[in-house]
């Protein structure tokens, strides 16, 4: 358990230091904390518009922004999360990682009766407790800001579903950086080690759903999800690539969580595609931390 300890304190310590993680964990606070003001003025210039429309007699429709829930100032958090939420987790356990491997400590810790395992879980558990932080300190802001909004704070079943997606989107980070720290034990240089994980995230972000829906790029960037009903060869593609769409299983359940998603219904597949992803990923550097301990880096 000390040894645990001492790798807890000493990456909590070392990771808030480091400026990299502490440019993108400031980018990532200031958007997120943003994200509900920018999604208030969204609502309201639209409301304004879809006024004045009105009042020209050119539609008879009720405003659809009338008495919009709470959190639907909060529906660009989803895609904060996987963009710069997700950037952030892996440059924390890839930095964590060749901050290891540049200290040249593993010499000195094979000669000890060490687990490796015990030092993963002692600098996981402190990547941990940073995105942790980053997210309550993320959702006090959010939280404050819906209270001016509205004048009055959430109610209880609404906050309860707001730190519901608080915590997927801690998992999903989690994992990441779980990740991270694996790519960057196994990486033969710095350059690497930064560059192959933000490649695979490219792949499960942009590629894989692309190939599976065949819908615009650029609509992948909208913080709901691309899933779209297909038939024939198309239908193939998408149950193939479908396990590998986290992202966009992430989506799903973030929106539905949030009150926001009622163009699909989640079924169990989303939630268990998702849990299983992110236990893959918290597991599998856990189990190479032996075989990763020690190797050299830029050789």
């Amino acid at each position: 358990m000390n040894v645990f300890l001492a790798a807890y304190k000493n990456e909590l310590r070392l990771s808030l230091r480091d400026r990299n993680p502490q440019i993108i964990i400031f980018i990532f606070l200031i958007l997120s904390s943003l994200s509900t003001l920018i999604g208030w003025l969204t609502v309201r210039n639209v409301g304004r518009i879809f006024t004045d429309v009105k009042a020209l007699g050119l539609t008879s429709a009720p405003n659809p922004f009338t008495g919009v829930p709470s959190l639907y100032f909060t529906r660009d958090n989803v895609i904060y999360v996987i963009l710069v939420g997700s950037l952030m987790a892996i440059v924390l356990g890839v930095q964590s990682a060749i901050r290891a491997r540049q200290s040249e400590t593993a010499i000195l810790i094979k000669s000890r009766n060490v687990k490796a395992g015990t030092l993963y879980l002692g600098q996981i558990c402190a990547i941990f407790t940073i995105l942790m932080l980053a997210l309550l300190l993320t959702s006090t802001l959010t939280l404050i800001s819906i209270w001016m909004i509205q004048g009055s704070p959430m109610n209880f079943s609404v906050s309860l579903r707001y730190f519901a997606f608080l915590f997927i989107s801690w998992l999903l980070l989690s994992g990441l950086a779980a990740l991270g720290i694996l790519f960057g034990s196994w990486a033969k240089n710095e350059e690497g080690a930064f560059l192959n994980p933000f490649v695979c995230w490219s792949i499960v972000v942009f590629i894989i759903p692309l190939a599976a829906t065949g819908v615009r790029p650029i609509a992948l960037l909208n913080p709901t999800s691309s899933f779209t009903e297909s038939s024939g060869i198309p239908n193939w593609v998408h149950n193939i690539l479908n396990p590998f769409m986290l992202m966009e299983h992430f989506k799903a359940i973030g929106n539905w969580l949030l009150g926001l998603e009622s163009t699909r219904k989640i079924n169990t597949l989303d939630f268990l595609i998702f849990a299983c992803s992110s236990i893959l990923a918290l597991t599998v550097p856990y189990l190479f931390a032996n075989r990763s301990l020690g190797k050299k880096l830029n050789v």
